[in-house]
């Protein structure tokens, strides 16, 4: 087996190995990859937000799905949370490391899609994103599926951790 070869499979056989919810994604432009990230997701009252986190290691890709009031399955287009709170709209951040560098992302434009909403949540994203602290554009797209819905918690907006 060649080297990239036995690299694949790894890579492979370490994102089957992960168990329970999961966010997928992928992401290319100014830095390309692949994660499969432990997740969880919580609703945050009345108006939201619902929030969903992957996380593993330093990477990490944050949604927050903002409705007008209840929390509906529906196409929740993406705003840049810096001007401000769009409802029904969706803010998407994610973040890892390459190369000694940090990539922080937050997204401009794009969709998250909720297609079940209930005592756990699923859809899919994808989004334009630009760089907090690194120059460069990035466009990622993924899924979750069936991940638990908490009520409230640590998670929420203002909850003391």
């Amino acid at each position: 087996m060649t080297r990239v070869g036995g690299l694949l499979l790894l890579a492979a056989l370490a994102g089957a190995c992960t168990r329970g919810p999961v966010v997928r994604a992928s992401w290319t432009g100014s830095d390309t990859g692949t994660a499969v990230l432990r997740a969880r997701a919580a609703w945050c009252g009345s108006g939201g937000p619902l929030v969903i986190f992957g996380q593993a290691g330093d990477t990490g890709i944050g949604l927050a799905v903002y409705p007008v009031d209840s929390l509906l399955a529906a196409r929740y287009g993406v705003f840049d949370p810096t001007r401000g709170v769009t409802r029904p709209g969706a803010a998407v951040a994610a973040r890892w490391t390459r190369k000694m560098v940090m990539a922080d992302l937050r997204g401009t434009t794009g969709d998250v899609t909720l297609t079940r909403v209930g005592d756990a949540v699923s859809g899919r994203f994808s989004a334009r994103t630009t760089g907090v602290v690194m120059a460069g554009a990035v466009s990622i797209a993924g899924s979750f599926s069936g991940i638990p819905l908490a009520r409230g918690g640590a998670d929420c907006p203002g909850a003391s951790r």
